[in-house]
């Protein structure tokens, strides 16, 4: 299956998005940025650029999958906390499932959580490659669509760099 979202590639960001609200991933897609100042991205942008200094960081995949380092072939994925976890692990999954269709065999990923001291190996499933594929045609139908989706109200909401913008 290839998407291709109107000359738009969905990018390991928009996954992620795409798993925790369905209007955050509309205004990313098109555009709409409030990330520049909130807080708790400026907390991850830091914790990214201080954690794992030695290695080769960000490295790019098809042009949409920006892997934050690689290491003897396991992708690694850095997170401020462990309190979206399954997130953090669906965007890992979708990292080795782009490595997946690009013929990487069994390729695995790892979880690290550097200011909790965790760590996770993390794998890719027939399942999730079918929950992926469903997925991306999800991201697609929603990014494409004239306008936002409605408020979710998750519990995640008031740390959000959207909030201000959703409740208006």
């Amino acid at each position: 299956m290839k998407i291709d979202l109107y000359n738009k590639k969905i990018t390991g960001l928009m996954f992620a998005y795409s798993l925790i609200c369905e209007k955050k991933l509309w205004y990313y897609a098109n555009e709409i940025s409030m990330e520049d100042n909130n807080e708790q991205v400026t907390i991850g942008k830091l914790i990214d650029e201080e954690s794992y200094k030695r290695e080769h960081k960000h490295i790019l995949i098809n042009d949409c999958v920006n892997i934050d380092f690689m290491k003897n072939g396991v992708i690694y994925e850095i997170k401020k906390s462990k309190k979206l976890t399954e997130m953090s692990r669906y965007q890992i999954k979708f990292y080795l499932y782009q490595l997946y269709k690009n013929e990487v065999k069994d390729p695995i990923g790892i979880l690290k959580v550097p200011k909790e001291k965790y760590e996770e190996e993390v794998y890719l499933t027939k399942e999730d490659i079918m929950f992926i594929e469903k997925k991306l045609l999800d991201i697609e139908r929603i990014i494409s669509s004239k306008k936002a989706p409605t408020n979710e109200n998750n519990k995640i909401c008031n740390k959000c760099a959207y909030y201000e913008l959703c409740k208006i």
